[in-house]
């Protein structure tokens, strides 16, 4: 867990965001290594010597209607770097997109870091200008996911009226449903806010 915590704060120095890395060993342990973990991590060895990773999880395409696998950290340590790490590293997670049935591999490059944008390109990866990522994060979550009371109504009502899916299966509530759904979620609303 030390090496992997290392790979992560060399990766940050890199990319002048070292300040950014709040991450500690216990708590990788428990969310890379703990029940139901939310991201898996490759480890590039030779002779014993650590010499770079991935960390990626999965995600889901929509418009694919397939997973696929986003790639949230590539890191190889400068003594190996020129060596195929990197590109080993990325040609088994093509590999292992391909095995879980996905239907893309992405991941974010900072617009700085030519020698990374460079070595994707040649890779056959291209970019998506006209996308751009949006993140939440600190007092900004906290206070977007303390808010969720306030619309619950908003989505019961509309959510329940469109259906409701279970198991692959669409079920649609009638009036008189609905009505027993709002009264049960205003109570249900009522005592959580009253209690």
């Amino acid at each position: 867990m030390a090496e992997i915590l290392l790979l992560i704060k060399e990766l940050a120095v890199y990319e002048h965001l070292l300040d950014e890395v709040v991450a500690t060993e216990e708590l990788l342990k428990e969310t890379l290594f703990g029940i139901n973990s939310p991201a898996e991590v490759q480890l590039a060895y030779s002779e014993g010597a650590i010499l770079g990773f991935s960390l990626y999880f999965r995600t889901f395409s929509t418009f694919l209607g397939r997973p696929g696998i986003y790639l949230e950290d590539l890191y190889v340590r400068e003594s190996a770097r020129g060596r195929g790490v990197g590109e080993a590293l990325l040609r088994q997670l093509a590999q292992r997109t391909l095995e879980i049935g996905g239907g893309r591999l992405e991941w974010a490059v900072l617009n700085w870091n030519k020698p990374a944008i460079g070595f994707y390109q040649k890779m056959g990866a291209a970019p998506l200008d006209e996308w751009t990522t949006y993140r939440v994060t600190g007092k900004n979550l906290q206070e977007l996911a303390e808010n969720w009371l306030r619309n619950l109504y908003f989505l019961l009502y509309f959510d329940s009226g469109a259906g409701v899916s279970l198991s692959g299966s669409t079920v649609g509530f009638s009036s008189v449903e609905l009505a027993s759904n709002f009264v049960w979620a205003f109570i249900f609303l009522s005592a959580v806010i009253w209690s």
